[in-house]
């Protein structure tokens, strides 16, 4: 009568699967700034503008830098005022 094998197993299991769901925090690709005191909502309309124009997904995790798609919505953020001061490249 040797229990502890599948009460071990049953805890590794357990164990697993809560790694396995647990969700991932994707780093920040990048950080704009801007000289004016923009509010948080301003930043998100121009955030979401910039993207529609350059057809980006707001859900893509990541675009690379020399993607069209991100030079168009950097070309974009920097006509509204912002500057990229960070990037993960």
């Amino acid at each position: 009568m040797n229990t502890f094998k599948p009460v071990a197993i049953s805890l590794v299991l357990a164990v697993a699967a809560g790694c396995a769901n647990s969700p991932q925090q994707a780093a920040p690709t990048h950080r704009w700034a801007s000289d004016e005191a923009v509010s948080a909502v301003r930043y998100r309309q121009d955030h979401a503008r910039c993207l529609v124009t350059a057809d980006m997904q707001a859900d893509e995790t990541s675009y690379s830098a020399d993607s069209n798609e991100f030079k168009t919505y950097r070309q974009c953020m920097n006509n509204s005022g912002y500057v990229l001061t960070a990037a993960n490249d």
